[in-house]
């Protein structure tokens, strides 16, 4: 799963509060590496607020094909959570991720493509499978478009 994730995934939709405020052309950047002996994904997420680049960046161990933990870089390492993969296109250009709840952040979901101009046909799909899943469903509470992603907000 780590080579399929591989790569550059644009934020499209996402329930995660920290999205809201003044935030735009948010990505996630998983590069494989080792670390410890072990075969990880560098996570970077890059993005820009209030016009200025930002970045929060740290390490996602997977516990299994889908299931992941991920725990800070630098000053951002006493901090983890974990998420999981929960469905990927037939094409493998976009994703659903859901991540749980922790100290300082709600659990939630988030929808992923390889294009800033995702096809909207996917999208729907997405959503769909959300719907479809109660849990999902669920944490996915105030699903809302990323500023700066291309897009549409319909249902």
């Amino acid at each position: 799963m780590i080579d399929i994730l591989k790569g550059t995934w644009h934020l499209i939709y996402s329930n995660f509060s920290m999205w809201k405020e003044d935030v735009a052309n948010v990505t996630f950047n998983y590069t494989p590496e080792e670390k410890d002996g072990k075969y990880v994904l560098l996570d970077e997420v890059k993005y820009l607020k209030g016009g200025k680049d930002k970045s929060i960046t740290g390490y996602d161990y997977p516990e299994d094909d889908t299931k992941f933990t991920w725990k800070g870089k630098g000053l951002l390492g006493i901090l983890s959570s974990n998420w999981q993969l929960e469905w990927i296109s037939h094409t493998q250009d976009c994703i659903i991720i859901s991540f749980e709840k922790t100290l300082l952040t709600p659990a939630g979901v988030d929808i992923l493509t390889r294009s800033d101009t995702p096809n909207e046909q996917i999208l729907y799909e997405a959503k769909q499978i959300i719907k479809m899943n109660d849990r999902l469903r669920k944490v996915a509470e105030g699903l809302f478009r990323i500023n700066g992603s291309n897009a549409l907000t319909e249902d």
